[in-house]
């Protein structure tokens, strides 16, 4: 749902009037992606859904050590695409 939510929205690109306050891990993550290239979007979407099948809880339920087993299980990519990959733990916080 998430995906078509960002990736169909035709308001992707737009400022939104006012600050929007999440209430689902959805929400969060469709604001975080906010007026970020489709391409940007595309990718850390699927960082995100990778981090949250690996996590298995909500995203406020997350802590460092499950950010920490995250990053254990991205040995096997290039530095700079675990750099990226890594982009989603602002979401542990």
């Amino acid at each position: 749902m998430i995906r078509h939510i960002i990736l169909h929205s035709p308001t992707a690109y737009r400022e939104p009037a006012t600050v929007a306050q999440a209430t689902t891990d959805d929400q969060l993550v469709a604001l975080w992606l906010h007026a970020r290239s489709r391409h940007t979007q595309r990718a850390y979407l699927a960082d995100v859904e990778r981090f949250r099948a690996l996590a298995g809880k909500q995203l406020h339920q997350v802590t460092l050590g499950d950010v920490q087993d995250f990053a254990d299980s991205l040995v096997s990519l290039a530095p700079a695409s675990q750099a990226r990959v890594l982009s989603v733990a602002p979401f542990h916080t």
